[in-house]
C-alpha cells in the first residue's frame, strides 16, 4: 500500500507487543541501519579532508545504506514507499557530501545553496513520512530531526578542518545519540502501527 494512502486505525482489541522478539529485533535492526548511516558519513568526512583515495568507496557504501533502510518499511507501506524513502535518503547523503566538499573549499555560496537543498529535502522526507497517517511521526518534528542531522554533519567538518579533535568527536556523539532516537521513533511508530505483525 503507498504510504500516501495509509491510515491508522486504532483497535482497541489489538494487542501491542512492544517488547516482544519481532518488535526487539525491528528496532534493533533500525538503529543498525541509521548508525552504520552516521558512521559511513564521519568515514567520508575523514576521507574527503584527508583526499583518502577510498572516499569513492565509502560515497558509494553511503548510499546504499540508504536503499537498505527504504528497504525496511516496504513490508509495512509497500514497495513505492519504500523506493521514495530510499531516493530522498541517497538525495540527503548526496547533501551532506556537497557540505563537506563546500566547506573544505571554504565556498560560502555553495555551503548555503547545499544546506537550503538539504531543508527542502528534509521537508519532503518528513512529508512523506507524515502521509503514513502514524501518531508518532509528526511533520513538523520530523523536519526538525533531519534538519539537525546536517547541522551535526556540518559540524564534524567545520571542527576536523580546526582540528579540534575533541569537539569532533562530541558532535560524532550527539549526531549518532540524535539518529538513535529517529531509528526509535520510527520503530515505535511501525510497532504501534501494526501490532499484529509483532505478536512473537
Amino acid at each position: 500500500m503507498v504510504l500516501g494512502r495509509m491510515s491508522y486505525a486504532q483497535n482497541s482489541t489489538a494487542v501491542l507487543a512492544p517488547s516482544s522478539q519481532s518488535a526487539i529485533d525491528f528496532r534493533l535492526a533500525l538503529r543498525a541501519l541509521w548508525q552504520y548511516q552516521v558512521t559511513w558519513t564521519r568515514s567520508y568526512v575523514v576521507s574527503v579532508l584527508s583526499n583518502l583515495d577510498d572516499a569513492d568507496s565509502v560515497e558509494r557504501k553511503l548510499v546504499k545504506n540508504q536503499e537498505q533502510i527504504g528497504n525496511v518499511i516496504k513490508p509495512y507501506y509497500g514497495g513505492l514507499a519504500g523506493n521514495r524513502l530510499a531516493v530522498l535518503l541517497r538525495e540527503h547523503i548526496v547533501i551532506a557530501v556537497e557540505i563537506v566538499r563546500a566547506i573544505k573549499a571554504n565556498d560560502q555560496d555553495a555551503l548555503r545553496n547545499a544546506q537550503a537543498t538539504g531543508r527542502e529535502n528534509a521537508n519532503a522526507i518528513a512529508n512523506l513520512l507524515s502521509r503514513a497517517k502514524n501518531p508518532l511521526w509528526d511533520r513538523h518534528s520530523l523536519e526538525q530531526v533531519f534538519y539537525k542531522h546536517l547541522e551535526y554533519v556540518t559540524m564534524q567538518v567545520d571542527y576536523r578542518l580546526k582540528q579540534d579533535w575533541a569537539s569532533e568527536i562530541s558532535a560524532y556523539d550527539a549526531g549518532l545519540q540524535h539518529v538513535l532516537l529517529l531509528a526509535d521513533i520510527l520503530a515505535e511508530g511501525v510497532v504501534r502501527q501494526f501490532p499484529e505483525k509483532f505478536t512473537e
